[in-house]
């Protein structure tokens, strides 16, 4: 289940992304964060040169007025228990509340798959740099499992770091 709203966007109201994005964040979110980074990490290993990805995250302190983005877990502020979020995009900051440590998790694939797409957008000269329009975007799982057949069966045997890859690539894209 996913809700965007994008309200009413005028001039100049966008998010652009900078060289690096700082971070503020809870205990909580922060070990989440860190998790993130080192999926990043490992997926650059094998992305092709020249993608469009989310800047670096540097973890400030929660309170840091300079946190560009701010990330939260607040169970109380969601319908559902589990892997919900909220990203709200404003002028000068991206506001992230999860519903726990994989809600967190989820929404920064949503912000990277976003700023994918704006950068692509970028890189073809329809915009000059990498922006997030206004909006607000509120997302949770529709069933308990999320799952995936692949029918190995009578082809070639894959390897466990092909695998590994596919199973890291379809988490991020929830």
């Amino acid at each position: 289940q996913m809700f965007v709203d994008e309200g009413s966007v005028s001039a100049g109201s966008e998010f652009e992304i900078g060289e690096k994005l700082r971070v503020g964040a809870d205990s909580r979110a922060r070990k989440e964060i860190q998790r993130f980074r080192a999926a990043a990490q490992q997926k650059e290993e094998w992305q092709p040169a020249g993608v469009a990805k989310l800047p670096p995250l540097e973890i400030v302190s929660l309170g840091s007025s300079d946190a560009k983005v701010v990330v939260r877990i607040a169970p109380s502020s969601f319908p559902v228990s589990r892997e919900a979020y909220r990203i709200a995009v404003q002028p000068n900051r991206i506001v992230v509340s999860a519903s726990d440590e994989a809600g967190v998790f989820y929404a920064l694939c949503t912000l990277e798959q976003i700023v994918v797409l704006r950068g692509e957008a970028a890189e073809l000269g329809i915009s000059s740099a990498v922006t997030i329009p206004m909006c607000t975007i509120v997302d949770w799982p529709g069933s308990a499992r999320r799952g995936v057949m692949l029918d190995l069966a009578g082809g070639r045997v894959w390897r466990f770091e092909a695998m590994a890859r596919l199973a890291d690539t379809l988490a991020r894209l929830k």
